[in-house]
This record gives structure tokens, sequence and C-alpha cells, in this order.
């Protein structure tokens, strides 16, 4: 059974979509989601660290309406519950599969951004039958030197309590500087993640067996990354040491753009989730 709220409206003049949510129990926890679209086919959408479903809402605006699309907040995160512990890989990926459960959905196509792709790479490999694609968005999981510290932890918390540096932290995500009014908004949206969220970006999440760049050779679902080449998050190299062990990848970079690709080309990602969900099928998902 789920439960629909009414979200606040974006200014009006600006081009930044915002569905209903919606509410669900998954098991330990209740959570909140987006949704747009009917058909046989789904598709799920993960955002990444100290961000929710909001950030989808340029990419689902132009799906076709042929797809069902479930744009999801991880615990900690915009509208569902504010756990204060599971802020790791392995109980993201028992959240989702709990959320897809509580739904009665059995197998989807995933888009994960930055955190959400690595939690997407997770769930492929330990439940290969539930995704059937999957488009990875700012994410690598490559070998590289530690950057996560309690020193980092501690500008987290500074920025999360700082107005003005957090406008500026979410603005580093961006290729170019996105417009007041809707950096206003993500600014809002991440505040509001719990600092577990916060804790687990600044510290990284627990590992669970083997490191994910030991394990993705198994994966063989197409998987196609996105990565902006102005990316200051996830450094190209990061992306390509992970590109390159997946089987049969693909790898789309998008010039001028940072982190947030699908914030700043949202006609291009949804080109390449219907493109890489009609691949899969055989076929093109047909129009709005």
């Amino acid at each position: 059974m789920t439960v629909e709220s009414e979200a606040a409206p974006p200014p009006a003049r600006l081009d930044f979509p915002i569905l209903p949510v919606q509410f669900v129990q998954a098991g330990e926890i209740q959570m909140a989601y987006r949704e747009q679209g009917a058909g046989p086919a789904t598709l799920l959408l993960v955002h990444g660290s100290l961000c929710s479903s909001l950030w989808w809402g340029r990419v689902m605006a132009r799906l076709p309406r042929t797809i069902r699309a479930l744009a999801v907040d991880l615990r900690g995160c915009g509208d569902s519950d504010k756990a204060d512990h599971g802020y790791y890989r392995a109980q993201y990926v028992a959240d989702l599969r709990a959320f897809l459960d509580a739904l009665a959905i059995d197998r989807v196509y995933y888009a994960g951004h930055s955190l959400g792709g690595s939690v997407g790479l997770e769930f492929l490999l330990t439940h290969p039958e539930r995704i059937l694609a999957q488009v990875v968005i700012g994410n690598g999981t490559g070998p590289r030197p530690s950057f996560k510290s309690a020193a980092r932890f501690e500008r987290a918390q500074s920025i999360r309590a700082d107005q003005s540096a957090l406008r500026r932290f979410v603005a580093g995500g961006f290729g170019v500087p996105p417009e007041d009014e809707l950096l206003d908004l993500l600014s809002q949206d991440a505040a509001r993640s719990t600092m577990g969220s916060w804790r687990g970006f600044a510290l990284g999440t627990e590992e669970t067996g083997a490191p994910l760049h030991e394990r993705v050779h198994a994966i063989e679902a197409p998987i196609v990354f996105c990565h902006g080449d102005r990316d200051r998050v996830v450094p190209r190299d990061w992306v390509l040491e992970t590109y390159r062990l997946v089987p049969g990848a693909r790898l789309v970079t998008f010039p001028g753009c940072g982190h947030n690709v699908h914030v700043e080309a949202p006609d291009e990602i949804a080109a390449i989730i219907t493109q890489s969900m009609g691949e899969s099928l055989g076929r093109t998902p047909g129009p709005r």
C-alpha cells in the first residue's frame, strides 16, 4: 500500500519538474519515491550521496510515458525514513530489494548516479536476475588512493551547517553552475540528508566481501557508463578503471558537464536510458 503527498512546486520559470511523493513500507523503513508512466517495462532511478529522487526530475520528464519510471529516496535522504543506521552499500541494496518486493516488481532496468551507481553494481552482482540493464552516471569503482578521511567528515559537517558553503558545495558538482533558483532547491534538498548520509559520503560506505572493482568482471548485463568531462568529484581515470573491467560495457563522455550529468544533460541521459532499455528488449520503447 502506498501513500501520496504533494510536493512543493518549483519556481514557475524553472525547468525542473517535480512529481508528487509516494510512500511504501520497505522492510524496516518507509521509503519515498516518485512515479511516472505505465507499461510492462519498469525503470528504477537511484540518486547519489546527499541527493534524492528530486534530482531525476528533468530526466523523468523526457522519458517515454510507456516506461514505468520509479525514482526512489535512499534511507536518510529526501522523504524516506531518517534511520540512525544502515548507511552502507549492502543495506542500500537490501532496501531497494525490499522496495521492489513491496511493489511486487520482479525485474527492472536501472539508472544510478554516483552512489546510486555503485549501489546498482552491487545489486547487479548480488541479484543479477533482477536487473536487466544499467546506466551508471558519475561513478567509478576502480582501485584508487583513499580520499575518505576523518578530516573530510569534519569538513562535511561544517558545510552542512553553513548555507552559503552548502550552496558552493552543490554548485561544485556542475560543469557550469546552475541558475540560483535551482541551486537553492538542490541545496535545500542536500541539507535534508541525515548525518549518517553525510558520514557515508565523507568516510565511504562499508564493503562486504571483495571490493567492487574485483568483482565487476562477472557482470553480464548491458552497462553504459556516463561521465562529464568537468567532473571534479569522480575523475575520469576512476570511471575508465571500472569501464574496462566490465565485459561489453559502453562509455559516453559529456563535454562541458560536471558530476551531475543527469541534471545538466537530461535529454541525452533520457535517450541513453531509453536506448539501453530498447536494446535489452530487442526493440525501442514506444513514443511518449
